[in-house]
């Protein structure tokens, strides 16, 4: 708790950096690439206070994996994600099995997505599921393009406004259920 890293570049190995029972920890003008698996993770325990800004990600390719930058909250809701800030990233060339660019998982709730630069994802440049009724996410200010899927999808309980989206395969914007109704 209470951590802050500060112009730190993170490479190789399988995933850079795994948030496990964490709160209040804040990842700022770093530069993560070139990893086996994911970027950051956050799944295996609820966080909060995350602060993820400034930061430079990309190529996270390995066929063998998931290939997301971002992959907060876990599936089903069994982690979530909340009352966090994700802003001002640069996010780019994510591949793999799925390729993600910022996915905020099952359940997550309370969270700002703002002002991020994503572009050639394999699967939507943002992801964003239900909070499962306990409260909005907010995405906005984002610019996203050349995804290889839906370049942004959000299931529901959030305000999505002011976003750039432009579409390459699929829509430019969905809205449909992934794990749950919520």
């Amino acid at each position: 708790e209470y951590v802050c890293f500060q112009n730190v570049e993170f490479t190789g190995g399988s995933t850079l950096i795994r948030f496990y029972d964490c709160h209040h920890v804040w990842l700022d003008r770093c530069h993560l690439h070139h990893a086996g698996a994911e970027g950051i993770t956050a799944n295996t325990r609820d966080t909060q206070h995350l602060f993820i800004t400034n930061n430079h990600f990309h190529d996270f390719k390995n066929p063998n994996a998931t290939g997301e930058a971002m992959y907060l909250g876990a599936n089903q809701g069994k982690a979530k994600m909340s009352y966090s800030v994700i802003a001002n990233n640069h996010v780019h060339d994510c591949g793999g099995q799925q390729g993600d660019g910022i996915e905020i998982k099952q359940g997550s709730y309370n969270n700002w997505v703002v002002g991020n630069h994503v572009h050639d994802t394999q699967y939507p440049c943002i992801l964003a599921y239900g909070t499962g009724g306990k409260g909005i996410n907010l995405i906005e200010r984002n610019v996203c393009y050349r995804s290889n899927d839906n370049t942004m999808q959000v299931q529901g309980e959030a305000i999505v406004r002011n976003n750039l989206l432009m579409a390459a395969s699929g829509a430019g914007f969905a809205s449909t259920d992934h794990q749950g109704k919520s």
